[in-house]
This record gives C-alpha cells, sequence and structure tokens, in this order.
C-alpha cells in the first residue's frame, strides 16, 4: 500500500503514517490529535516506538488548520534531508582524532534566522548542527532554499533529551559555550580550538534552563549602540568565525 501525500510534504491519515514508517520514510514532526484512543492508534503507537519516532500531541483544531482532508487524528511532515544520530557523529569525530565544532540551534523558530544559521554554519565548517525535537523550525523545502541549500552539506540531527547529549558531549571533552548578553566574558576572550558546543537561543526566549545550567563558559558579543543585542543568526556568524580564526592559526 502507497502512502498518500498531501500537499507540501504533508502525511496525512493513520494507515498512510504507518505506511510512510514502514517504507522508511525521512519525517520530520508527526502531530497526533489529542485523546486519540481506537485500535489503530494503538498500532500506530507501536510503530512510534518500534521505530523510535517521536511525535506531539496537539489539540485536533491544529491539524484542521493544516489539511482539509480527513487527517484520522495524525499528520506527518517530511523531511527534505537525512538526520543524523549526534552521539554516533561526534564519537567517530573524536576518534578520528578532530577537534570538533558543534552547534546547538536552541529554540530558533524562525525559518530566516535558522537559514541564516545554517549558511554560516556549513562556511565555518561546523560539523553538526543540533535541534531540540521541540520549539524548532520546520525542515522543509522552504528552510532549505532559505539556507541557500546549506541544509544539504551540514548534518542535522534532533535531540530528544538536551541534556543527555549535553553530558555525553562534556565527557567526550567539550567546552560548552553559551552565548548571553550579561555574560561577563567576550566572545574573543576563550580559546575555541578545542572541542567546542557553541549554543545559540531564540531571540524571544534564549537559551532554554537545562542548556545554560550545563555551560562551562558565557561569552558575549560587545554592543557599542543603543540595541542590546544582535540578530541571533549575525551573532552566530561573529562567534562562529572567530572559532575559524583560532582553529586555522595553529
Amino acid at each position: 500500500m502507497a502512502f498518500y501525500k498531501d500537499r507540501d510534504n504533508i502525511i496525512i491519515g493513520l494507515r498512510p503514517v504507518m505506511e510512510a514508517i514502514k517504507k522508511e520514510v525521512i519525517l520530520d514532526k508527526v502531530m497526533v490529535a489529542k485523546g486519540m484512543e481506537h485500535r489503530q492508534w494503538e498500532e500506530l503507537r507501536g510503530y512510534f516506538f518500534d521505530y523510535q519516532i517521536p511525535y506531539k500531541v496537539v489539540p485536533r483544531e491544529k491539524l484542521d488548520s493544516l489539511t482539509p482532508k480527513n487527517h484520522q487524528g495524525v499528520v506527518a511532515f517530511i523531511s527534505p534531508i537525512p538526520f543524523y544520530d549526534a552521539e554516533l557523529v561526534i564519537s567517530r569525530l573524536i576518534n578520528e582524532g578532530k577537534s570538533p565544532l558543534v552547534l546547538l540551534a536552541d529554540g530558533v523558530t524562525d525559518m530566516r534566522n535558522f537559514g541564516g544559521i545554517v549558511r554560516t554554519a556549513e562556511g565555518a565548517g561546523v560539523d553538526i548542527i543540533l535541534l531540540p525535537f521541540r520549539d524548532n523550525v520546520a525542515i522543509n523545502d522552504d528552510a532549505v532554499k532559505t539556507s541557500a541549500g546549506a541544509l544539504l552539506h551540514v548534518p542535522i540531527a534532533k535531540v530528544f533529551n538536551l541534556t543527555k547529549i549535553i553530558t555525553f558531549i562534556k565527557e567526550m571533552g567539550f567546552q560548552v559555550v553559551v552565548c548571553q548578553e550579561n555574560a561577563k566574558l567576550d566572545y574573543n576572550e576563550i580559546d575555541y580550538t578545542g572541542p567546542t558546543l557553541l549554543v545559540v537561543g531564540a531571540e524571544d526566549t534564549g537559551i532554554s534552563s537545562e542548556v545554560y545550567q550545563a555551560a562551562t563558559h558565557e561569552i558575549k558579543i560587545p554592543m557599542q549602540g543603543t540595541i542590546s543585542s544582535l540578530n541571533v543568526s549575525v551573532a552566530t556568524g561573529i562567534i562562529c568565525f572567530e572559532a575559524v580564526k583560532q582553529r586555522t592559526k595553529i
């Protein structure tokens, strides 16, 4: 049975989503209506468990706004890119004797900002970009276009447990650098030549508390004007290319 794909790479319906999962279609997000309790839902939930597919429970009205068709309480979004296992990629880089530069975009939901971040990361040689499963921009064809195609060249990993992955990263010898307006250190006052996880947050909510508490360094970009901070994609570019400058001197 072939799965049905609606407009904008949306798959709707219980059986079509199950078929897509069986065919190993790469899904960016899956949304399930609140209150699902029938037999087919139990079967689909088994697929989520067996294939380790995360999903988000949302009001049924949210799904109604995405498609006029009978979605049966389930809508999935196809990703145009593969997703990588962060631990496997980072372990491989360390075992190869490299000093990885990893970027965590924590809660960035604006498409233009995200596209600029990915384009900068690709130009700066970032090894992998981490995204929290919840509260991140949709990975779709528009995201690829906004990044000027950079999304096709930088590995992206969806992270379901930020605390767990950051603990793993620190155990692998990384420093965890967060960018905050009130930090004491300027962005160019720390050493980026070792394994580094650079964290940038959303402009409205900033970096999540669980990530902030795990930081080993806090940095800021000193501002000379009346505006207190830069656009997150611009800030990411400044810090990433400070890391490039330091690493190319080695």
